[in-house]
């Protein structure tokens, strides 16, 4: 098998794994989760696989998740509301 099939195979197994445990993690948010999720984070970031920034947002929001207690809210990107534009006043123009 070729190096590139084999180095794909194992991202996409890695990947995998990362998304069935933030999966189980917004479900049911528990510590040894947490860490499980973290530690395989961490090792996607260093074999390449994830972005740092990303790993560490990720980790963020499940550990809010997990002092919140909430569940699957963590990955839905609330849109902002738009402020409301006052209408713009009418200037007569002055005379001279």
């Amino acid at each position: 098998m070729r190096a590139d099939r084999k180095k794909t195979l194992r991202n996409k197994k890695s990947k995998d794994n990362i998304k069935s445990l933030l999966k189980t993690m917004r479900r049911t948010p528990s510590v040894n989760t947490l860490q499980k999720v973290q530690s395989s984070l961490d090792k996607a970031v260093k074999t390449k696989l994830l972005h740092k920034n990303k790993a560490s947002r990720l980790k963020s929001r499940l550990s809010t998740l997990l002092l919140s207690g909430k569940s699957a809210s963590v990955g839905k990107v609330t849109p902002r509301k738009k402020p409301v534009k006052k209408p713009a006043r009418k200037t007569s123009p002055k005379k001279k």
